[in-house]
Formats: structure tokens, C-alpha cells, sequence
């Protein structure tokens, strides 16, 4: 048992968990690494719109209650108090009044009458400081009208009276012009950059001997996970085409730290869309059971999606994944590179676990992404032992701690212009003509991969070879764990 690699797994995670954002490490405690990042990508792509929001609010309420200080808090003549209170306009006191004798004419924050105005006129006073709640009862009545005037609603059931009230109204109208148009403005340039970057990355994409991932399910972060595991130490360019929104497709990619990847909204079956991937560059296609459009996965579109592919890019090798095992025949038809079936080793593997106790485990160890501390693993062959036994290249390996099992080679499709080689040049090439005027291709069917396991001490290792081989597993992030996780 490796314990030192189990020992640093840990620390590998939490390394990872601190360069992420803390509310990303606070909900990730809460609800999981990979909602978290959901849920942080969705308040980041909202903040814009939020901080506007925010500042509408603020406004709001300064203004509200500004004016509610300027209209309620204020000071009137005599003559003025007289006439608004015949009026029917009530007021209470903000201190408590007294006559030339001393004698209390109104209490702080009693009701004013007409008796006591005549007596502040007597009095001597000029002026009186009072509350005045005529027009704004409270200062949610302020609020409203802020909220009312800066939507240029103007409903008329609620105004300032003041002259400081009303400059307040003033600079409310305007700022409300600024406000809003920047809010309006803010969606208008996201929509507008949104737009922009899908079409540059449909336009854009250059790239040569890329990965091609067709369709989308819950199976596929998985698919994802094990291609970003399978290239560390590279970046690998991944190209996703499906039919999922370039929002929700942008959450899917975070975490995969070896991969480049693009996305393209569109329909892997079209040959218009699949030009958008440069297929003709691709090194290979991986189609997924697709239910990216909202249906259930179908494997008819996997079908005549090859069948398309192999006649835009007959030399682009593509693995495909099915539901159904009937469908088989039709891809080996297609000229599909290999296939992959749902549940297909499940009888084998649950016979082996009473026949031969150990090997389902340890291929379930060897594969999984989540497994122990051995992985399988494809690796060059060495300059030096090219053209040299099985033997020396083992003994080598295993020195490394690796442990080869055997050998991996690609071997061309056959095809008619491989069935014509070596026959006379002048036949040749008049089948050749005859062949391209009826518009058949002469091109192999695909390149086939050859797996030797466990061959003899005294083979030659080829040029063209790898090694298959058992060494120890690379420790996962926390991202990558998620990512394998999710499905």
C-alpha cells in the first residue's frame, strides 16, 4: 500500500479548495464543490446587474428619508401656521413653548390648536419649529415617493412641499436618468458580448489534431473528467458540440485544468455544423448518447451522424457510445472505429467475482477515476529500446515502477487504395479514375488499434509501438474528484 500518496491526497485537495474564491470554499461545505461553483458562476454572471440594483436601492432610500428630514422637520411663521391649520392641517410641536410668565402654552411633540398660535403671537414669537406629517405620515411614505419619482411613475398622492424637499426631488429625476440607462446599458452589452463571443468561437477555431466530444449527458462530466486525467502533463484541445445553451455549457467546463476547450452550439448530425469543428484537422471523435435538445438520448443520430463523418473525414477516427448492442452492426457498417456499449462487460464482470475472485476489483481499480492508487496507462516507448526484445524494454520499465502488460500499435484501416497497392501502375490508376467519376472513395476505413497482451520475451518492439502498462495514479483535485463525481 502506497501510503504516502494517500497521505498527500488530502492535502492536494485542500490546496486546490484555497485558491478558489471563499464563497465558492463557504457553500462548498454546505452543498458540494460542484453546486458551489454553480451557484458562484451564476452570482458572478449576475453582479453586474446586482451592483446597479444595489445602487438603485441605496438611492432609494437616502433620498426618502432626506426629504422626509426636509418635509416633516421645518419651521413656520405665525401667519403660516394660522392659515394651515384653518386649512385642517395639523402640527405638532418640536419643543415645549412657554408665555412671557413662564407658563407652558404646548408641551415638545403635543398637537398645535389655533388658541395656542394666537398665544405665541402674543407671546412675541415669530416662528415656531414643528413635526409636519401632512404629507409624509412616515418615512415608508418617503420612501414610495423616491421609488415613484425615480421610475417616473409619478403617481401625484405623495410630493415634497419644501423647498429643500423639492431639490431633493430635482437631483432624484436626474439621477434616475443616469441610473437606469446604465442598467439598460449593462444588459444590452452583455447580451451584445455574449453574441459576440459565441460567433468568434464558432469563427475562430483553428486548431489541428483536436478531440471532438459529440452530444452531452449525464454521463459525459464524466467522459470530460477522465480525458482532463488522462492529459496531464499536456493541454489537450477538446472541442464540445451539442445543443445546450453557451450559459449552461460554461459551467460545465470549469475544472479541467488540462484541456483547452470550445464550445459550439449546434447539431452534430448537420455537416455544416460539424464543419464549424474542423473535422478534416480532427485527430478523433467521442459521440455521446444525446440529450442535450431536451429528448431522450436516441442512437439513430450516433448512426447517421458517422455515416456523415466518415464521408466529410473518412481517415478521423470516431468512438461512439450506444444504448442499445442491435445498433452495433449498423456503426461497424458506418465504418465507426470502435464502439462502446452500455452495460456490456456487466455478465462477465459479475461472473468473475465468484470465478475469479480479485480481477473484477482490480479492474475496477485500474479504470475508474475515483479508484486506487494504480491506474492503466498507454506510454511511448523509448528511443533506445526501438527495434530491441520485450524483454530489455520490461526489465527497464519495471526498474521505473512502472509494470508493462503489453503492447499497443495503430494499424491503417483497410481500404481499396490499400487493396491496390503494388498492382500495375496503369490499371491502378484507370480503376482510380473509373472509382472517383462514380464518386466512391478510395480511402481506408479507419485505423484499428492492435493490442498485444502479454507477448513473448523475444518480440521486436516497433517503431510504431506503446506500452501498456500499470503505474501508480496521479492524485486527484478536488475539482477533478467532483468532476468525476457529478454524474
Amino acid at each position: 500500500m502506497n501510503t504516502s500518496s494517500a497521505a498527500e491526497q488530502p492535502q492536494n485537495d485542500e490546496l486546490d479548495l484555497k485558491a478558489r474564491p471563499y464563497l465558492v470554499r463557504w457553500m462548498t461545505r454546505v452543498i458540494g464543490y460542484n453546486r458551489a461553483e454553480f451557484m458562484y458562476a451564476l452570482l458572478a454572471a449576475a453582479w453586474p446587474f446586482q451592483r446597479i440594483l444595489m445602487v438603485i436601492s441605496t438611492v432609494w432610500i437616502i433620498a426618502g428619508l432626506i426629504c422626509y428630514q426636509y418635509e416633516t422637520v421645518h419651521s413656520l411663521t405665525i401667519d403660516g401656521a394660522r392659515a394651515n391649520i384653518e386649512g385642517g392641517k395639523g402640527y405638532e410641536s418640536r419643543q415645549t413653548y412657554r408665555d412671557t410668565e413662564g407658563n407652558v402654552i404646548v408641551e415638545d411633540g403635543a398637537s398645535i390648536t389655533l388658541e395656542m398660535v394666537d398665544q405665541f403671537e402674543a407671546s412675541g414669537y415669530e416662528e415656531i419649529d414643528i413635526y409636519d406629517h401632512n404629507m409624509f405620515g412616515e418615512a415608508q411614505d418617503a420612501i414610495w415617493w423616491s421609488i415613484v419619482t425615480m421610475t417616473t411613475v409619478g403617481y401625484g398622492d405623495k410630493f415634497p412641499v419644501t423647498k429643500p424637499g423639492r431639490a431633493v426631488g430635482v437631483v432624484l429625476m436626474f439621477t434616475s436618468l443616469v441610473l437606469f440607462s446604465s442598467f439598460t446599458a449593462t444588459i444590452a452589452s452583455t447580451f451584445v458580448a455574449r453574441r459576440i463571443q459565441e460567433a468568434q468561437r464558432g469563427r475562430e477555431l483553428d486548431w489541428e489534431d483536436h478531440l471532438i466530444v459529440c452530444g452531452w449527458n449525464d454521463m459525459a462530466p464524466r467522459v470530460m473528467a477522465a480525458l482532463n486525467m488522462g492529459s496531464v502533463g499536456q493541454t489537450r484541445q477538446v472541442v464540445l458540440i451539442n445543443e445546450k445553451t453557451e450559459e449552461s455549457m460554461e459551467l460545465q467546463m470549469r475544472g479541467f485544468d488540462n484541456l483547452e476547450l470550445r464550445f459550439i452550439r449546434g447539431n452534430f448530425v448537420r455537416e455544416d455544423d460539424l464543419k464549424r469543428t474542423r473535422l478534416e484537422h480532427a485527430r478523433a471523435v467521442v459521440i455521446v448518447p444525446d440529450s442535450s435538445d431536451g429528448t431522450a438520448p436516441d442512437d439513430v443520430r450516433s448512426v447517421e451522424a458517422i455515416v456523415t463523418m466518415k464521408d466529410m473525414a473518412p481517415e478521423v477516427e470516431v468512438y461512439v457510445h450506444v444504448l442499445d448492442p442491435e445498433r452495433v452492426a449498423s456503426l461497424r457498417r458506418a465504418q465507426v472505429d470502435d464502439v462502446v456499449v452500455t452495460n456490456e462487460f456487466v455478465p462477465e464482470l459479475l461472473a468473475n467475482f465468484v470465478t475469479k475472485p480479485g480481477s473484477p476489483q482490480a479492474i475496477r481499480e485500474l479504470v475508474t477515476l475515483d479508484g486506487g492508487e494504480m491506474e492503466i496507462a498507454v506510454e511511448p516507448v523509448a528511443e533506445r529500446f526501438r527495434d530491441h526484445t520485450v524483454l530489455e524494454l520490461w526489465n527497464a520499465m519495471r526498474e521505473n515502477g512502472r509494470t508493462p502488460i503489453g503492447l499497443v500499435a495503430e494499424e491503417e484501416g483497410f481500404g481499396l487504395e490499400k487493396a491496390m497497392e503494388g498492382g500495375d501502375p496503369f490499371i491502378v490508376e484507370f480503376i482510380k479514375e473509373q472509382i472517383a467519376e462514380a464518386g466512391i472513395t478510395t480511402q481506408a476505413s479507419g485505423s484499428r488499434t492492435r493490442v498485444a497482451l502479454n507477448p513473448a520475451n523475444d518480440t521486436i518492439v516497433h517503431g510504431n509501438e506503446s506500452v501498456l502498462v500499470i503505474r501508480p495514479r496521479r492524485p486527484m483535485t478536488a475539482a477533478q474528484r467532483a468532476a468525476a463525481g457529478s454524474a
